[in-house]
């Protein structure tokens, strides 16, 4: 395997932008064609390596993952777009995979515990959604923040893999981020997690783990 190198913090200075746009990976973003309300943000927030087209936009002034290894080709891309992932005190494993030649750096753990304490999962027990991360982010660096391509859970499959996210928490916590006008909801339907189907996807799928390790 190759070596780690050492992720330089990088250098998140509070409510440096005025507007932000998160934007999420809900499927009803590729029908909504949003891009162009998306791309007039002060700075837009992205996940992982998704592809850019108009009906989610163009721009990027951040990209947030997990670990270097989701940023795809972007980790090594220099593009004028800021690349983050969780210090390796806030990493669980693999790590968070960056390596010497990466344009990637890491979001200190002071402001990852600052994130995780506002929304309520418990690192150890579970880790924040990489829109979730996000998030913390742009509340952050944000003056204002909304949310797009937030509306219910990605799939069936992705809760069924992902038992390390704690997604009851994060439902409770956007929906407290909307109810105190923190964020704004720009999703067509609803914020992430907060409609009935998503609810009753999950009692679902807790269902199917009872009594499995």
């Amino acid at each position: 395997a190759k070596p780690s190198a050492p992720c330089t913090p990088a250098s998140l200075p509070p409510k440096v932008y005025t507007t932000c746009a998160v934007v999420g990976s809900a499927p009803s973003m590729a029908h909504l064609y949003q891009g162009g309300e998306i791309d007039s943000h002060d700075a837009v927030f992205r996940t992982n390596a998704h592809a850019l087209v108009a009906t989610t936009g163009t721009k990027t002034t951040v990209r947030v993952a997990a670990n270097a290894k989701q940023l795809g080709a972007a980790r090594r891309r220099d593009d004028g777009a800021q690349n983050l992932v969780p210090a390796a005190s806030r990493c669980v494993p693999p790590g968070n995979l960056v390596r010497q030649r990466d344009r990637v750096a890491c979001v200190p753990a002071q402001l990852l515990d600052a994130i995780y304490a506002d929304s309520g999962v418990r690192f150890g027990a579970h880790i924040l959604s990489t829109g979730g991360l996000a998030i913390g982010l742009a509340l952050h660096s944000c003056a204002s923040v909304a949310l797009y391509g937030f509306g219910g859970l990605q799939s069936y499959d992705h809760v069924l893999r992902d038992r390390h996210h704690d997604w009851r928490a994060e439902a409770a916590w956007i929906r407290r981020l909307v109810a105190e006008h923190r964020v704004a909801d720009r999703t067509d339907r609803g914020v992430h997690l907060l409609r009935c189907e998503s609810v009753a996807l999950l009692d679902h799928v807790e269902a199917q783990y009872q009594g499995k390790p």
